[in-house]
């Protein structure tokens, strides 16, 4: 990553550091956990690289549209925690553990009135695009919640489920940045959805990866929590009685059974082959309006894409 992007994504991490630290003193104990948990800030550096790829300016109003972006990020982040009833998040406790459901879900909705505060204040014509990308994110849980245990859910419901869950945040980040050009945000936005699917398939590969110890995300966690992903269920489209299995007893043995037949099936090199064309599909794009010989957006995705290689 150049230095020029990390000295933005420094800048970016000051001024979430001062929304949490100006937080009502109620919520004081939260915020400071907070900033113990925060990410690789992936979402940041490839709004950072775009516009400078674009040779466009980094404005204080990128910078914001950045910050508003981490936000909404971590709000997600906190819910799905409550969801999940999740004790940790990055290695650290997360905050329905360390202070209880409804702390946390109160926090996560403060988290998103300042997304919207920022965004607003911008003067930005990408509210809108906020309010629709909570809104898409929102629906994606509902639809996943649906499907919870569903073990008869197919590639095409799962896609749309993770389109809205990961996918729209990343479209939105690479879209927002430009929005003033809509035909190249547009384009944008769409290269974006494409790497959010890789960004979320990849997540999907590496929770039944044994070889791969570097996530601090616990192993097999979504089938323990009854979340099918897309390498469980190209194993159940080539033996249905993985399936009838499952349903009559969701026991320890059973998953551990099905789990090592998604390592044997083929599962796994299925995921791999749709991260390609998801990968490939956003090159793609990008290559409309940049030239990805000389970039910094591709090198931001790499760090996604390649995760599922090492």
């Amino acid at each position: 990553m150049t230095k020029g992007i990390n000295r933005y994504i420094e800048k970016i991490n000051i001024k979430i550091d001062e929304i949490l630290d100006e937080s009502p003193k109620v919520l004081k104990p939260v915020m400071t956990h907070l900033k113990f948990g925060k990410g690789k800030n992936i979402r940041s550096k490839l709004m950072i690289s775009t516009v400078l790829d674009l040779e466009n300016e980094v404005t204080e109003k990128i910078l914001n549209l950045c910050v508003a972006t981490e936000l909404m990020h971590l709000s997600t982040l906190i819910h799905d925690d409550v969801i999940d009833d999740a004790p940790l998040r990055r290695g650290i406790k997360s905050i329905q553990s360390k202070f209880g459901n409804k702390l946390a879900v109160i926090t996560g909705d403060y988290l998103y009135t300042k997304c919207f505060t920022i965004v607003s204040e911008n003067g930005d014509k990408a509210l809108e695009e906020f309010a629709k990308t909570i809104e898409l994110i929102c629906l994606g849980e509902v639809y996943q919640l649906q499907n919870n245990m569903n073990f008869k859910i197919t590639d095409k419901e799962y896609l749309k489920i993770i389109s809205g869950k990961t996918a729209v945040m990343f479209s939105l980040a690479m879209y927002s940045v430009v929005v003033e050009n809509k035909e190249t945000a547009e384009i944008l936005g769409k290269a974006g959805y494409y790497f959010g699917m890789v960004f979320q398939l990849v997540d999907d590969y590496l929770d039944y990866d044994s070889n791969y110890e570097q996530t601090k995300k616990e192993k097999f966690k979504d089938l323990k929590n009854g979340v099918i992903t897309y390498p469980l269920i190209k194993t159940f489209e080539k033996n249905k009685e993985l399936i009838i299995l499952l349903e009559n007893d969701f026991s320890e043995k059973n998953i551990e059974y099905v789990i090592s037949e998604v390592l044997k099936s083929g599962g796994l090199s299925e995921t791999k082959q749709l991260i390609d064309k998801y990968y490939n599909l956003g090159k793609d794009k990008l290559e409309k309006i940049i030239n990805l010989e000389y970039n910094n957006t591709l090198e931001v995705i790499d760090l996604i894409y390649t995760r599922s290689y090492k």
